[in-house]
């Protein structure tokens, strides 16, 4: 049967977005475990990140710390996680603050990006596992790809790990589903890349094949 379209096409922007995102999606699992800290963002009234990266942060092999991006305050569903109360509480039930950093608020991804990119330094941060909604995981790690630019950081290993959503399920803060929720994130994505603050598929395939010659990568 003749093949109705080539295997071997032109990239277009459309695609070139699909093919980072199917690469980015498959890094090895295993790498997550070899981290030296771990970062969460918080926001949208979804506590369940919180909640299942403080487990993941008290049962992790080799973390030494976990940072908390702020969320904004005029959210409806905004919760305090600068209150070390909050977090040692149910439902997030951490037992020790010992190398817990939250940032105390932000009023958007850019903002949260740039103040984790200036903690690699001061805290000798080598890599970082980055947890985060499912539908927001890529544009979020473009935003923290790009903010390593824009602040003069040196690339370190980045693993993002995708938090599950249904696609049924419902934002808190929006009261609209996880599904709705998607498209938005792929309309901000390319809206903000023109703007500088979300890397190019250029900067993130470059930073994927930067990446995967890492030892961090090794099965060991």
């Amino acid at each position: 049967m003749k093949r109705l379209v080539s295997r071997l096409v032109p990239h277009t922007q459309t695609s070139r977005t699909f093919s980072t995102a199917l690469f980015l999606y498959s890094l090895p699992v295993h790498v997550r475990n070899k981290v030296d800290a771990i970062a969460v963002l918080p926001g949208q009234g979804e506590e369940f990140r919180v909640i299942r990266v403080a487990q993941a942060f008290e049962q992790h092999p080799t973390a030494r710390h976990f940072f908390i991006t702020g969320s904004n305050p005029i959210e409806r569903t905004w919760r305090d996680y600068n209150n070390h109360a909050v977090l040692t509480a149910p439902p997030f039930n951490l037992s020790s603050m010992t190398g817990v950093i939250p940032q105390p608020t932000a009023e958007h991804t850019k903002e949260q990006m740039d103040w984790l990119v200036n903690l690699i330094e001061p805290f000798g941060i080598t890599s970082l596992a980055l947890y985060v909604t499912n539908y927001h995981c890529y544009r979020a790690f473009c935003t923290l790809l790009a903010a390593f630019r824009r602040n003069k950081v040196e690339w370190i290993p980045i693993i993002p790990v995708p938090l599950w959503a249904p696609p049924n399920g419902i934002v808190p803060e929006e009261n609209f589903s996880f599904w709705a929720a998607a498209a938005g994130e792929a309309a901000r994505i390319f809206k903000y890349r023109k703007m500088g603050d979300v890397a190019t598929n250029k900067e993130l395939r470059e930073y994927l094949e930067w990446l995967s010659n890492h030892p961090i990568m090794s099965e060991d």
